[in-house]
């Protein structure tokens, strides 16, 4: 890994430096993909990356020593603090899904909410909560489940926006609320929610505790907490962190337009742009429930996504490079206080 990220530090973060860059990383994670989710099975994994990665070293060079006529271009500024990365990033990529691949998206909250018993008769009445709701698709499909009604609050402006465009024109404005406001200080009564959601964000903030102490606040003594957070990493998630390292140059717009270049699908684009420029903290799943037990949650429970792509317990122990292709993998877990 340290000979291709030097082939990609030799290389500017703009023009067909950039492209050039973003199209190896593109390559190596999408096959990657495929072995991690049963296409290809009969490749050891690290070998398979430690051959991908030198092919693309060897493209990387020679695409450097082509470049004798680059003009001085400056890259775009890229902001160093994470939070203020991530609020970019996903102001970016949330609002790129059209109707119908929003409506993709949240069938797939509702098969994960159908597969841990989220239904009309449990749901009946609820009052619901997503912290870090982006795009607000979780939130409908929480509605469309059956409860009397769900706020949604996110920092990025754009995301709120796109959020409660959708509420509008699926007809659930009336059930769902949208508001920006920042984890770790919610504009929220005490005791307020059945149901509090945080579904893949609180890995990428600074203070994780501050943002559980938050949820803690506002949930109701018997409520419960769907909270989802990455665990110890395998080598999915190393790749992940070497892609943020070689493209940190590289702003998150940037990146979005040269994924929508290559033609992929929206979901795709949504994956790539996310692991090639958030920052995620890997726990274990014990210091999770150190932490959960810190801020004032006393019963943890690891439940299954049920999807084909969920990196879950199950999919790790039938999958044969299991633990090295993913590590703890996701860890999806119902909380309560």
């Amino acid at each position: 890994m340290d000979r291709f990220q030097q082939a990609c530090d030799a290389l500017p973060d703009y023009g067909i430096g950039a492209q050039a860059k973003v199209l190896a990383m593109t390559t190596i994670m999408n096959l990657l993909d495929r072995v991690a989710f049963h296409e290809i099975t009969s490749r050891d994994p690290v070998r398979l990356t430690a051959d991908l990665l030198e092919a693309h070293r060897a493209t990387l060079e020679a695409t450097r020593a082509s470049m004798h006529y680059l003009r001085p271009d400056a890259a775009a500024a890229v902001p160093d603090d994470m939070e203020r990365k991530h609020h970019g990033l996903y102001n970016e990529i949330w609002p790129i899904y059209n109707p119908e691949e929003y409506e993709v998206l949240s069938a797939r909250f509702s098969q994960r909410l159908a597969n841990n018993n989220f239904n009309a008769k449990t749901l009946a009445g609820k009052r619901c909560l997503e912290v870090g709701c982006g795009g607000g698709a979780f939130c409908v499909a929480v509605a469309r489940a059956g409860a009397a009604h769900v706020t949604g609050v996110d920092f990025g402006e754009k995301s709120i926006a796109y959020a409660r465009e959708a509420a509008s024109r699926l007809g659930l404005a009336d059930r769902l609320r949208f508001e920006v406001m920042n984890a770790y200080d919610l504009k929220l009564s005490d005791a307020a929610f059945d149901l509090v959601i945080s579904n893949g964000v609180f890995h990428h903030v600074h203070r994780p505790q501050d943002a559980l102490k938050q949820v803690r606040r506002v949930i109701k003594p018997d409520g419960v907490f769907w909270y989802f957070v990455c665990g110890e990493e395998g080598l999915l998630f190393t790749l992940f962190n070497l892609a943020v390292s070689v493209l940190k140059g590289i702003a998150s717009p940037e990146i979005v337009r040269l994924l929508k270049g290559y033609g992929l699908i929206t979901g795709k684009i949504n994956f790539l742009s996310d692991f090639m420029k958030a920052t995620y903290q890997y726990r274990s799943f014990k210091e999770v429930q150190a932490m959960l037990r810190e801020c004032g949650f006393t019963r943890v429970t690891r439940v299954q996504g049920g999807l084909k792509d969920d990196i879950d317990e199950d999919k790790i122990k039938a999958h044969p490079h299991g633990v090295t292709l993913f590590g703890e993998g996701t860890l999806r877990l119902l909380v309560r206080p």
